[in-house]
């Protein structure tokens, strides 16, 4: 039996980043060391990606790299997981919530230089937030209630009502999971993605998704290839600053596309055999073959007593 807790814990393995952009080193107003993000009309990728897209013909390389052969590992919404995000200036999480429960806040305590987590996983401790934490809180992120779920007690999320939110501290912030097209691993390379792409990335999926529902019966993104493109650029205001960038698009591999269109694309079965059925204990062949999903070869048939078509018995075996 499992360690009670450890059931649903998830840490899964994350190869690397797909970057949009870099950290620049600047001197801060104070005179000190600062970075501040520029972005790129181009993705960066981990070094194993930029050998492996080498060696694809359409693939353009280093600064031309604005199209990426891409598949997804998971089925939404893990594909993309999305949050309500406080960053500090230091580029830490401050606060991270679904928009109902806080699932993470830290507190920050200036004057000593603390940075205590009192949240995390939607658990509170509450031994750690005293009546002068809950103060700053209220005037920081506005009334602070008790917000019991299945999970433990944490606080609500105020969401629009936030004072963050509403003065674009607290924005909503993705992570797509995927993995690049001919690399086979278990593992994934995660691409932040602001609040600008989320929703048309989440729409463009979701459409995906559909589609291979609708052409296949199957509702599911596993096996469909796709390419991630970059669109823009366009002006936003990061870290208060006007800046351009370049947002992120996903499609359908076209060919892919057009053989779903035309009926030419065929998922891979998800084959179940429930062998403790096929054999009666009694020794005798089954008289029905139904429990298998998928019908075994004629020489499987042949043995068990039926004929090739599975219209007749063709004898006892043995």
């Amino acid at each position: 039996m499992p360690i009670d807790g450890y059931e649903n814990i998830e840490q899964l393995l994350r190869l690397g980043h797909i970057r949009r952009g870099y950290q620049k080193q600047i001197r801060g107003r104070d005179g000190r060391p600062a970075t501040t993000p520029v972005a790129t009309p181009h993705f960066i990728v981990p070094p194993e990606v930029q050998e492996h897209l080498e060696q694809i013909d359409w693939v353009q390389k280093g600064e031309n790299l604005t199209k990426l052969p891409i598949k997804l590992l998971f089925e939404l919404p893990k594909a993309l997981p999305h949050y309500l995000m406080r960053y500090s200036g230091n580029g830490k999480v401050r606060c991270k919530s679904d928009g109902k429960a806080v699932e993470y806040r830290r507190l920050v305590n200036q004057a000593e230089k603390r940075f205590d987590v009192v949240i995390h996983s939607q658990v509170a401790r509450w031994s750690a937030i005293g009546e002068e934490t809950l103060q700053e809180w209220q005037g920081e992120y506005g009334t602070v209630e008790r917000y019991p779920d299945e999970n433990g007690n944490t606080v609500r999320c105020l969401h629009r009502q936030c004072p963050q939110y509403q003065k674009r501290y607290c924005k909503p912030t993705g992570f797509l999971r995927l993995g690049i097209s001919g690399i086979s691993r278990q593992g994934y390379y995660q691409m932040v993605v602001h609040e600008n792409a989320l929703k048309p990335l989440l729409s463009q999926l979701r459409w995906a998704q559909d589609l291979v529902e609708g052409y296949t019966g199957e509702a599911t993104l596993l096996h469909t290839p796709f390419v991630m493109t970059l669109r823009g650029p366009e002006t936003q205001f990061i870290g208060g600053n006007k800046t351009q960038v370049w947002t992120p698009w996903v499609e359908i591999e076209e060919g892919w596309m057009k053989r779903l269109e035309e009926g030419r694309v065929m998922l891979p079965h998800r084959t179940k055999v429930r062998v403790v059925d096929i054999w009666p204990s009694n020794g005798d062949a089954p008289q029905d073959i139904s429990e298998f999903d998928v019908p075994p070869e004629p020489e499987i048939m042949e043995e068990l007593g039926y004929s090739p078509n599975g219209d007749e018995e063709i004898g006892e075996v043995g």
